[in-house]
């Protein structure tokens, strides 16, 4: 509108210039030649008819005025075409533009190699399949549809911004990359859904390989706030589901690591286990190599996959649909920082279709001392083997002092306690803390079992491969006097008479538990070597393996990690990008990445502190969901643009006024020979 008033205001003078030298020339009064003629009666009867029509003389000349200035206001609007609208009056009325948000999934199953090939030799990626998918809903565009291009995974994120040239949408579609993360859909749903808002014809086209709950997230928002969602399905999921594989899983040729923990010992901090879970999607067993990597300054899979970066190796046979774990003891913990990889081993035939969940990665805890509670009269020997271990903090308390309330579980970090030793202390526990007993004599808090004292036979060892056991001998141990204990239902026996009692056992019915029915002044344990090992094993089960475990970050979710002192500048190593400043708060550094591996910070001052990340739970080749209406392309009805004239306005004033002109000139002629 302020185009076509600036138009105006510009043609104005020259509309006005052009009107007042044609209303001049008409004013003008032409004078009539004299003529002497020899007889004036022969032309008094034409001077009598011309005075009659004198009158239509001068209304003829107004008519003629007015003729030509409609001319002149033709070619001057001729000028002014596109500014004045006039263009519309040989195009047909187009409807408002349609708005399309192209949703496109670059969570990580999108990296499977099970994409249709279309014409390629090798495997494709799902993604690729999707972006030839996208190529032809770019190709059905109609007149003027703008495209806006979404990259979802846990965050969507804007790939493109609203174009309407075809050009510019197919190169940001050819520019995307399947990330390590997982994909939140109903948040990029609802970002998608707001990007169309109070936007005429809106729609949302998702492009995804499938998954669990597609259809109930796409219809909620569809019925909510009125936009038309349509999916473009491809991967195996694009060949349909029957209604038993949309509640579960498709059979895929995948091996995976799921977790991986590092977890050091308590006697020999130097060493430890690295444990790992492998996965077979397959519907067959597949024996799988898993490799152990260690690298000190390793972030990345590349820096793993080295070949002297490869610390150790098994081959295990994984039942179909199955999940395993793999433990690698005995393993230095010097390098700090671990990856597990799985492959097929050498004679299993199949092709991994996944390789995105092939890692898995872990980080050597920092060691912390395990809290100790030891109530007890004064026992030097079990006090010694506490002391020879420095990854302990031990805390006495007498039995007359002990309160037990005082030390419950939820509240440890307050008086720093993981594991409580009663030693012939008449006294019930703390709440839901791990607690190694020794009673002799029977009492209400002590384990049920015969009611007195006796002298004990042939000791063994229960279990020897329960954790609190391990490596253990009883050879020459001298027992004075036992009580014999009632095995509960689901503990294991740690030590025994040879064909009798229990005389001690673990459990674990959700907080662990140690019952001796022993004193250790009553027998020979103390003097001998392995009595810090039994009290190492047995406070390293009770602590739990979870305690000295680094747990992963998720890939693509925000992270809040602790910082161990405050007031520090802080820098990422993220892997496979350059070093960058981190952003932290008063006590945490807040980040996230759609990066898998081990992710680094250091302070100023060289402290450090490196973070494992795991996958999403979902994101599994296999998945497959209901989902909403397909894409299809538009009806040829909606393409009808044909122009309602052949010829441009102006093309059309200027003919006009060039006609009026020849008419206005031919009349005058007549009216000269007339």
């Amino acid at each position: 509108m302020i185009g076509t008033f600036d138009t105006l205001q510009a043609l104005f003078p020259w509309a006005a210039g052009a009107l007042g030298v044609l209303t001049l020339l008409y004013l003008l009064e032409p004078r009539r030649r004299q003529v002497a003629v020899p007889f004036g009666a022969l032309w008094r009867k034409v001077l009598e008819r011309a005075e009659a029509r004198r009158i239509g003389r001068r209304w003829r000349r107004f008519f003629s005025w007015l003729f030509l200035a409609v001319c002149i206001s033709a070619l001057l609007a001729a000028v002014g075409e596109e500014p004045l609208g006039l263009r519309a009056l040989r195009e047909r009325q187009q409807p408002p533009p349609l708005h399309t948000v192209l949703l496109v999934d670059v969570s990580a199953t999108m990296a499977t190699l099970d994409g249709d090939r279309d014409g390629a030799l090798g495997p494709r990626q799902r993604l690729d399949e999707a972006r030839r998918r996208l190529r032809a809903v770019v190709e059905d565009a109609l007149p003027r549809e703008r495209f806006l291009v979404v990259a979802a995974a846990v965050a969507p994120r804007t790939q493109a911004p609203w174009s309407e040239e075809k050009r510019a949408v197919l190169a940001a579609i050819d520019g995307l990359e399947a990330t390590d993360a997982g994909l939140d859909l109903e948040r990029a749903l609802a970002a998608a859904v707001d990007a169309v808002q109070d936007r005429s014809t809106p729609r949302v086209v998702v492009v995804t390989d499938g998954g669990p709950s597609l259809h109930p997230v796409a219809r909620a928002l569809d019925a909510i706030r009125g936009v038309p969602v349509r999916w473009l399905i491809v991967g195996p999921a694009a060949l349909g589901e029957t209604p038993e594989e949309a509640a579960s899983e498709r059979l895929v040729d995948n091996a995976a690591v799921e977790r991986v923990g590092v977890r050091s010992s308590l006697i020999d901090p130097g060493r430890g286990v690295v444990s790992a879970r492998v996965r077979n999607d397959r519907g067959q067993a597949t024996r799988l190599r898993v490799l152990l990597s260690a690298a000190r300054d390793g972030r990345a899979p590349e820096d793993f996959a080295r070949p002297e970066a490869v610390v150790a190796e098994q081959v295990v046979e994984v039942p179909p649909r199955s999940t395993v774990a793999v433990a690698f003891a005995d393993v230095t913990l010097a390098p700090g920082r671990f990856a597990v990889q799985v492959r097929p081993a050498a004679d299993a035939d199949f092709r991994d279709l996944a390789p995105f969940d092939d890692w898995g990665f872990g980080v050597a805890a920092r060691r912390r001392k395990v809290g100790v509670l030891l109530v007890g009269k004064g026992n030097l020997f079990l006090e010694a083997a506490l002391l020879a271990h420095d990854g302990l903090d031990v805390r006495r308390v007498s039995p007359q002092d002990y309160r037990p309330a005082a030390f419950p579980r939820d509240k440890r970090l307050l008086h720093g306690v993981d594991v409580a030793i009663l030693d012939q202390v008449e006294a019930e526990a703390p709440q839901d803390t791990p607690v190694w007993r020794f009673d002799l004599r029977p009492h209400t808090a002590a384990a049920p079992g015969e009611e007195a004292p006796r002298s004990a036979g042939e000791l063994v060892i229960g279990e020897e491969d329960h954790p609190a056991v391990r490596a253990l001998s009883l050879h020459d141990a001298n027992f004075d006097q036992v009580r014999g204990l009632t095995l509960p239902t689901g503990a294991h026996p740690l030590l025994k008479e040879r064909g009798g009692a229990v005389l001690a056992y673990a459990r674990d019915d959700g907080v662990r538990r140690l019952d001796f029915g022993i004193d250790l002044l009553e027998t020979d344990l103390g003097g001998r070597y392995f009595m810090p090992l039994l009290v190492g094993n047995a406070v390293e089960w009770l602590a739990g393996e979870e305690a000295a475990i680094v747990s992963p970050l998720e890939v693509g979710r925000p992270w809040a990690i602790g910082l161990p002192v405050g007031g520090q500048r802080w820098t990422w190593f993220e892997p496979g990008l350059p070093p960058r400043q981190a952003h932290a708060s008063d006590d945490a550094l807040l980040a996230s990445s759609e990066a898998q591996g081990i992710h680094v910070w250091t302070s100023d001052s060289g402290l450090e502190l490196a973070r494992p990340t795991r996958l999403a739970d979902g994101e599994r080749p296999g998945r497959v969901g209901k989902r909403g209406p397909a894409w299809t392309p538009h009806p040829t009805a909606a393409r009808d643009d044909t122009p309602r004239a052949p010829w441009p306005a102006w093309t059309l004033l200027v003919a006009f006024a060039a006609a009026a002109l020849l008419l206005e000139w031919g009349l005058y002629q007549r009216r000269r020979t007339v």
